[in-house]
């Protein structure tokens, strides 16, 4: 266990991030953080949003940050979306509902992790570096 903490403590990732998340306080803090960590992004306000920039962009991305509380189309809704288009980009799930709820809730999709608001820098490094090589 000590050596996943030091290696989640270096982790640092690359490559162009698709954050989903409706509010921008929160919006910019995550991209921040994201880029912190080494990671481009590129940011959508709503559900319809998200899912024009996944399709332009999906031969580019290496993660999805998906809140899943959205207007318009649900996160589920977003969710759902980016499965039938067949890609094999990871889908981390970020929401303040429980953790473990949320996990049942969405057994099944394609999610790769789940990062629960509020978040920090750290957290999100720990998750990531679970999810991403």
């Amino acid at each position: 266990m000590r050596l996943h903490r030091k290696r989640s403590a270096d982790w640092r990732g690359h490559g162009l991030v698709l954050l989903v998340e409706d509010e921008d306080p929160v919006r910019r803090y995550a991209a921040r953080t994201l880029t912190e960590l080494g990671f481009t992004v590129v940011g959508a306000a709503d559900g319809n949003e998200a899912l024009e920039i996944f399709q332009e962009r999906k031969g580019e991305l290496v993660l999805v940050v998906l809140d899943l509380t959205l207007p318009g189309l649900s996160g589920e809704a977003v969710l759902t979306g980016l499965e039938d288009h067949g890609t094999a980009v990871p889908v981390v799930l970020s929401s303040g509902a429980d953790p473990a709820t949320a996990r049942r809730r969405y057994r099944g999709h394609a999610v790769a992790g789940f990062l629960p608001k509020p978040y920090g820098l750290e957290q999100m490094r720990a998750t990531l570096s679970e999810v991403l090589p």
